[in-house]
């Protein structure tokens, strides 16, 4: 359970450290992605908690600066970023990115042009740059797709093209968009295939790895509504049964959850996420084989936060200033 709020809070605030269509085109994503991503940064950026974000991150020292120097050098413009949808295989190091609005794709292709380790070719009618590391190919004036090798990127655009066999449907990225009207960030992935990853992340428990073998997909969706944050957490189990029985479970995190903040701290190591719980609420759903826990935050409170993890990070910035 601990694990399960520390992921909650590091999300809330990774949205506040990241400035990255409401859900992903999946016909449009090879068969083998076992996980996606999607960030729609207009809505983000048009959103209370996004507005203000990008405001203290212009307080940044040099930010503006930089910001400018990016759309200048590379054509990137901030103000303009419209979604970007990630995905991938499992594999480490390895994935595909397609992002659209905000990018000046001729004056990136100028860029690449000049580094003698890029490679240009034309493959199916597509312009395609390749350099050890990366590969991009634009899609219009302010769209492209990327990716981590020149094979990822040819798959991508031939999902984009059509011409590969499509995504399944992913059972449980409707029910995430009930649950969130309007997410500013969705991220989908298949669980069988997540754990046969050739180098997982990290070790899990006994327990989490019985939960996870009952499991298909998993999903996770932030978005805003009137004056809160919204989060959703969906689970697609392998039948009713299971389904029933992690409903019970997280409506048992639930009531502790509620319980810890009348009775006494529930982490009493972790006073920032002792901090945060009293202003979460939780409530637990579930549609047939699907079950959910939503989270819900008040945006004032989260606001707050954000202004003081910024404030530090501010001063970080100018006390390395002064030292250069």
């Amino acid at each position: 359970m601990k694990k399960l709020l520390l992921l909650l809070s590091t999300l809330l605030i990774a949205v506040t450290e990241t400035s990255f269509g409401n859900q992903p085109d999946m016909e449009k994503i090879p068969q083998n992605a076992n996980w996606v991503a999607h960030v729609n940064i207009e809505t983000f950026r048009s959103s209370e908690v996004g507005s203000f974000v990008l405001k203290e991150i212009l307080k940044l020292p040099q930010m503006k600066q930089k910001l400018n120097g990016l759309k200048i050098g590379f054509g990137v413009d901030i103000d303009q970023l419209g979604f970007v949808t990630a995905y991938g295989s499992g594999a480490k190091n390895e994935g595909v990115i397609f992002a659209k609005g905000g990018f000046n794709t001729k004056q990136l292709e100028g860029f690449a042009s000049l580094n003698e380790k890029v490679e240009i070719k034309t493959v199916k009618g597509q312009k395609i740059y390749s350099s050890p590391k990366v590969a991009f190919s634009p899609l219009g004036p302010d769209s492209m797709i990327a990716a981590t090798k020149e094979e990822l990127l040819k798959a991508g655009l031939n999902a984009r093209l059509g011409n590969n066999k499509k995504q399944k449907n992913n059972p449980i990225l409707d029910r995430l968009n009930e649950l969130v009207k309007k997410p500013i960030a969705t991220i989908t992935a298949q669980i069988p295939k997540v754990r046969k990853m050739e180098k997982p992340l990290k070790s899990i428990s006994p327990t989490e790895q019985a939960i996870m073998e009952k499991l298909d997909w998993a999903g996770f969706a932030l978005g805003e509504s009137g004056a809160s944050i919204q989060i959703a957490c969906v689970m697609n189990t392998e039948d009713i049964k299971t389904a029933e029985h992690m409903e019970n479970i997280l409506r048992g995190v639930s009531s502790l959850l509620s319980l810890s903040t009348e009775i006494e701290p529930l982490f009493q190591n972790d006073p920032k996420l002792n901090k945060i719980i009293p202003h979460i609420k939780t409530s637990v759903s579930r549609k047939s084989q699907i079950v959910g826990m939503q989270l819900e935050m008040d945006t004032a409170f989260l606001l707050e936060m954000i202004e003081q993890e910024m404030a530090k990070k501010r001063k970080v910035k100018e006390n390395s200033s002064i030292q250069e």
